[in-house]
């Protein structure tokens, strides 16, 4: 069954990233990227809400835009001075700056704002991958706690809610909801609180290096790094998340 993820690294490597996973407990997966996308792409639904506000940018501009106030504004340090603390409203503020920085040719972007907030709530504007439904299955079966911990915020609850297997489980973690982003250390401190486990016993898969893998290893919790569509060549890498299967029954 799962011959076809086996030759991704040497025995010698599988044999000492399997050695850190013995004392895994729990497996948190990151969000969006990781385990569920935007259907359809985050640029073309900014395209068509925009249009209804009336705005003329095309999606090559509107994802251009997008990606750089993404950059911009996850860096920004909150009023606290933390670069990232947050907070449900400081989220809602966020994103709300976000697509100001986007629509540059909107005058009132409050309403269309709030639009692409509810549309992003609803379970039928993500989909969910194709290699989840079998990863959580399998590692539900090794009697492991499964859950989410993403820099999302309290909409993530309603989401998991309504989308399977995410459904079958309460450990769903936000940065709103913790009050710290990733990388944060504050972030994966607070998770280890609410679990009552200690660093090594959580894994993190996530497709971020910065923020999901090496934050991750710098808090001393177990990581695998997703890069889907490209060749996992190293320890800790995975293209597919079903590859991450056999790392934990040999475990």
């Amino acid at each position: 069954m799962f011959g076809d993820f086996q030759g991704w690294m040497s025995d010698q490597d599988r044999a000492t990233h399997t050695g850190l996973l013995k004392a895994v407990r729990v497996v948190l997966f990151d969000a969006v990227g990781t385990v569920i996308d935007a259907q359809p792409d985050v640029a073309t639904v900014y395209h068509r809400v925009g249009k209804q506000f009336g705005s003329q940018l095309s999606t090559v501009e509107i994802e251009r835009r997008f990606r750089q106030s993404l950059v911009i504004r996850h860096q920004q340090p909150a009023e606290s001075g933390d670069r990232w603390s947050t907070s449900p409203q400081a989220e809602y503020d966020r994103w709300l700056q976000i697509v100001s920085d986007v629509f540059v040719d909107v005058d009132a972007c409050e309403p269309l704002f709030e639009s692409l907030w509810q549309y992003f709530e609803q379970s039928s504007s993500w989909a969910v991958f194709d290699d989840v439904a079998e990863t959580w299955h399998a590692l539900e079966q090794r009697g492991l706690r499964l859950g989410l911990a993403s820099n999302f915020d309290q909409r993530l609850e309603t989401l998991a809610s309504n989308l399977t297997p995410f459904d079958r489980t309460k450990l769903v973690f936000h940065s709103a909801g913790l009050g710290c982003r990733k990388p944060g250390s504050a972030f994966f401190r607070t998770i280890e609180e609410q679990l009552g486990v200690v660093p090594g016993e959580i894994l993190l898969v996530g497709d971020n290096y910065e923020g999901d893998y090496r934050a991750a290893r710098e808090a001393d919790w177990c990581a695998c790094w997703l890069r889907r569509g490209h060749a996992a060549t190293r320890p800790g890498e995975l293209s597919d998340l079903r590859e991450l299967i056999p790392l934990i029954a040999n475990s």
